[in-house]
């Protein structure tokens, strides 16, 4: 019997040992990953880092200057803590943010988005940028050790195996890019996606903006100023389906909010909310395709390159 025990306790010795150590070669391959997604390629001097919207609807292969850092149900203190990473590794490199501001986001409100979030598996996802952001951090870390074992180890298991054979680069779970989705919801699946659009609609019922979110643009804007990033907010396309669904006089609310706030902080407010694209274009009524996001980086590189050159021609630089 006594030898029995021993056994089953050197087994389980061996097993925790195991465990242990491979979980340390995840966090380590995770962090290593991470630093490297952070540093923009050569000629990059523009970043977004947003989440699914900006994640559908910007194609740096159309904007070369561009570096799209997005990833979907990544909330406005996920965004700050990735700025504050991309910034110090990127020392003068920056000339310009691009930040992302959705009537979807605004009145929607953080928590009940990353409730959302986190019932469709995305928040834990993307918790480790927590784990490394301890003193910006301002969420509950209660049951991310979990999180750890269901979300990055099972996966990231898989993700090591195709590593090893030379199929797959490793990813963090945390960087962002461009996502280039080739779904047609209108065209596939037209209920679901009206139905996804009533749903979206009614989150914007609310009377005033999320303070939540507004604080953290602020933090955003500030970081931005102290590293003499020049910020530009933006709104994407969003579906007529979605609009049409949305309280009467809601947009028009939302388009004087944004442009309020970023008239009092001296930024450029460029809205496509309503910008008339075909049903080929949409994922869903709140995201882009690949082929939406062609017309769309074209045309927001266009204004941005515009903005630029009347600059130049005005002040000289």
């Amino acid at each position: 019997m006594k030898r029995f025990v021993i056994k089953v306790l050197a087994f389980a010795l061996i097993v925790a040992t195991i465990f242990v150590g491979w979980s340390t070669l995840v966090v380590v391959a995770e962090i290593n990953a991470y630093k490297q997604e952070l540093v923009l390629p050569e000629g990059c001097d523009i970043v977004v880092v947003g989440d699914s919207q900006p994640e559908h609807a910007l194609d740096p292969r159309f904007w070369p200057r561009l570096y799209n850092f997005s990833k979907t149900a990544t909330a406005m203190d996920q965004r700050y803590m990735k700025l504050v990473d991309i910034f110090r590794a990127n020392p003068g490199r920056i000339r310009m943010l691009l930040l992302d501001i959705s009537a979807i986001k605004f009145y929607g409100g953080q928590s009940d988005l990353m409730d959302l979030a986190r019932k469709d598996g995305y928040y834990d996802r993307q918790f480790f940028l927590h784990w490394l952001h301890p003193k910006e951090n301002e969420r509950s870390l209660d049951g991310t050790l979990s999180a750890f074992r269901d979300g990055m180890l099972m996966r990231k298991t898989k993700m090591a195996w195709r590593v090893l054979r030379g199929k797959k680069k490793y990813e963090s779970s945390i960087g962002g890019s461009f996502l280039d989705c080739q779904v047609k919801g209108f065209e596939s699946n037209r209920n679901e996606v009206e139905n996804s659009a009533e749903e979206l609609a009614r989150s914007t019922d609310k009377s005033v903006a999320d303070d939540e979110f507004v604080r953290h643009l602020d933090e955003i804007l500030g970081l931005s100023k102290t590293n003499d990033v020049e910020v530009i907010l933006f709104s994407t396309p969003i579906h007529r389906e979605l609009v049409k669904r949305m309280m009467p006089g809601k947009l028009d609310d939302f388009t004087r909010s944004i442009g309020s706030i970023a008239g009092e902080a001296g930024l450029k407010y460029l809205d496509f909310t309503t910008m008339e694209l075909p049903d080929e274009c949409w994922r869903d009524a709140n995201h882009l395709n690949a082929l939406g996001a062609e017309l769309f980086t074209k045309a927001i590189a266009g204004t941005v390159d515009k903005i630029a050159n009347d600059r130049k021609e005005q002040y000289g630089k």
